[in-house]
């Protein structure tokens, strides 16, 4: 049921946002977790997603201050 995968927020898969908000804008040490290809194979199965591909994915969601550093920042 694909019911079941709408509106999936950004905690589902990075854990509770309070984390983020008591260390914003520190990168690595943000306190949210990096999603792995395995983790996100979980939920992004053939019956769900058949052309799932993590790495090509990933690229269409970096930006800066989202796994890349905001521009000017020096952060990692």
């Amino acid at each position: 049921n694909l019911d079941t995968f709408a509106n999936v927020q950004c905690e589902a898969c990075h854990g509770p946002g309070s984390l983020h908000i008591s260390a914003p804008g520190k990168g690595a040490n943000s306190k949210l977790q990096a999603v792995t290809a395995a983790q996100c194979s979980t939920c992004h199965t053939p019956e769900h997603s058949s052309r799932f591909a993590f790495d090509e994915y990933k690229k269409r969601i970096l930006a800066p201050g989202h796994g890349l550093p905001l521009a000017g920042s020096g952060a990692p």
